[in-house]
């Protein structure tokens, strides 16, 4: 789990940026070793300049694992907690598949 400082794809930037060098590197590098990108739950766009007259938001924080992790940890998930204080939103990383927010009701049959 880390800040990459790079988006992996360029719709992952709210300003759709070309595909550059940087970005084939690190999708390669990604790629090349066989790690596995886990979907944050809650938000899309992990970093933002916090800018009211240009902003700018950008995936850019990274959750990776091997398949031996995803394998020992089938049910893991990345929350994105709210935006607070930092340009980035905390992530939370569950290997316990539970459930954030609250439980849905359901009607119990006797």
């Amino acid at each position: 789990m880390g800040d990459f400082t790079q988006i992996r794809w360029p719709h992952e930037s709210l300003s759709n940026p070309l595909l550059n060098s940087s970005i084939v590197i690190l999708d390669s590098f990604i790629s090349s070793l066989g790690l596995l990108d886990l979907s944050i739950i809650g938000t899309y766009f992990t970093w933002s300049n916090n800018s009211a007259i240009r902003l700018q938001m950008s995936r850019i924080d990274l959750v990776i694992m091997t398949q031996d992790w995803e394998s020992r940890y089938p049910k893991s998930s990345i929350l994105a907690l709210p935006h607070i204080a930092s340009d980035h939103v905390p992530l939370v990383l569950d290997t316990e598949g539970k459930r954030f927010g609250p439980t849905p009701f359901r009607f119990k049959l006797k």
